[in-house]
């Protein structure tokens, strides 16, 4: 097919398509005149697209004289398909919880399922995914909540086009000391922060108001082995990977009213796509991805990403 995609009619094809992706079955489509100006392209250009799609079994449209045509049906992988005509590629976290393995494992099984080729990347750092989803790296990123919503106050154009709920992010971040006899922040500790991840970043700050400490600027992964070493004395950490790490370290828990919406699980896309990836990701199961997930996290299924 990419061959064929490759020619005038072809990229007509491929327009076509991304703008029919927008509209719902039961919905009438723009006049052929209308595509042929978005377009840039003759009617007969057009008419030969739809007709393609149609052959394609990607889509079923209906004539009603004076009223236009009407999408009646849409097949969704085989839109995505002519509208890219690539995987779909995507980034979340570093898989170093069970949680996090079973997220990834889940979108590889739904994508898989639906017939749509899929690339999951993985990067450190809410602030650096949603730089690399803004670049175009990826077409999607997996993030929290909270981070979402705080890009979005800021004016960033991104939109969140799924929510897997309360709890498949992670199970709530905690508080760590170096020194076992501490049980909250005091002034002069050396408090670990990692600038590049949202919520951590957010957190530290909220459980250090009115406290006089050195933030210590870390990388996520390197925050721990910090904290072992003494070079930190303090730092909010994901639970998770404490508990599976079975790490003695003293831990006292962040009240779930500060940890706001950061333990769930959101896929964020740019503005401009988010039509194309609500439909997308419609025809997904969200059950199925939440299911996988737990029986990687119960150590039921193993994972596979």
């Amino acid at each position: 097919m990419i061959e064929q995609l490759l020619t005038k009619n072809g990229m007509a094809l491929v327009g076509i398509a991304k703008i029919l992706m927008g509209v719902s079955p039961g919905d009438r489509i723009p006049k052929i005149s209308e595509l042929a100006e978005k377009m840039h392209s003759g009617r007969g250009t057009v008419q030969v697209a739809l007709k393609r799609m149609e052959e394609l079994g990607a889509i079923k449209l209906e004539s009603r004289g004076h009223q236009g045509t009407f999408l009646i049906e849409m097949d969704l992988p085989k839109m995505w398909q002519i509208a890219a005509f690539e995987m779909v590629t995507g980034a979340m976290p570093l898989p170093y919880s069970k949680r996090y393995e079973g997220l990834a494992t889940g979108l590889y099984s739904v994508f898989e399922e639906a017939n749509v080729p899929f690339s999951l990347a993985y990067m450190r750092g809410a602030e650096s995914r949603i730089k690399s989803l803004l670049n175009k790296r990826y077409d999607f990123i997996l993030i929290s909540r909270y981070a979402a919503k705080k890009a979005m106050e800021e004016g960033t154009a991104i939109e969140v086009v799924l929510n897997f709920g309360v709890g498949t992010y992670l199970s709530a971040h905690t508080l760590l000391f170096a020194d076992k006899s501490f049980n909250e922040i005091q002034d002069g500790m050396r408090v670990g922060l990692d600038f590049d991840s949202i919520d951590q970043r957010n957190l530290t700050y909220r459980v250090c108001e009115g406290k006089n400490v050195e933030y210590v600027k870390l990388p996520y992964t390197h925050i721990l082995s910090s904290l072992q070493t003494k070079k930190i004395d303090a730092c909010v950490f994901n639970g998770d990977e404490v508990q599976e790490r079975f790490l003695s370290i003293k831990q006292v828990p962040i009240p779930q009213s500060e940890q706001s919406s950061n333990t769930e699980a959101v896929i964020v896309v740019r503005k401009e796509d988010a039509d194309i990836f609500q439909k997308l990701f419609s025809i997904m199961n969200v059950s199925a991805v939440l299911n996988i997930q737990k029986q990687v996290m119960n150590g039921e299924m193993y994972p596979r990403y």
